[in-house]
């Protein structure tokens, strides 16, 4: 009934668990983060690309 050595090693163990998931949150920020910034750039380039072929196909019909 005194022995604490249980409630002392669940303790720790939360304690352990509770930083692992602040952890996995960051680096789950930092990859959504960097997803999105990949998206961005791979939509910016596309629109430049669309517009350059519709200069390009303009020259074609003279």
């Amino acid at each position: 009934m005194t022995d604490n050595s249980p409630v002392a090693k669940i303790k720790e163990s939360l304690i352990k668990l509770m930083a692992e998931i602040k952890s996995m949150d960051v680096r789950m920020g930092v990859l959504s983060h960097t997803i999105l910034q990949y998206k961005t750039k791979e939509k910016t380039q596309d629109k430049k690309a669309n517009k350059n072929m519709d200069a390009e196909d303009l020259y074609d019909f003279e």
